[in-house]
């Protein structure tokens, strides 16, 4: 007898911690291909993420045009946010730069 093709366990089990032997088959009258064991996957619940009163995980479509409009002009203007955000973001550092370079180029006072 050899070890066959077909799981001793299912992957519950397996995690659950319970050894088995293999499953063994006779190959003297060749090898016939067996049923497949179908696997589902457990069904994970889904955890809520949300940013700005959205949650992100929602892909509903919009049902009417003016929720699609709605939709619409809340992209934009967190679009707009972001833009003056970073550029907010790029001038600061453009101040702390300039402080190191003056830093690194004044006299040290002892």
């Amino acid at each position: 007898m050899t070890p066959g093709t077909e799981p001793a366990l299912t992957p519950d089990e397996w995690l659950g911690g319970i050894n088995r032997d293999p499953v063994l088959m006779s190959l003297k009258e060749g090898y016939k291909k067996s049923s497949k064991m179908v696997f589902k996957a457990p069904i994970k619940e889904k955890k809520s993420v949300v940013v700005n009163g959205i949650d992100l995980l929602e892909n509903v479509p919009p049902r009417t045009e003016n929720e699609l409009l709605r939709m619409f002009f809340r992209q934009q203007d967190e679009i707009r946010r972001l833009k003056e955000e970073l550029a907010q973001k790029d001038i600061r550092i453009r101040q702390l730069q300039l402080e190191l370079k003056n830093l690194r180029n004044s006299p040290k006072n002892c």
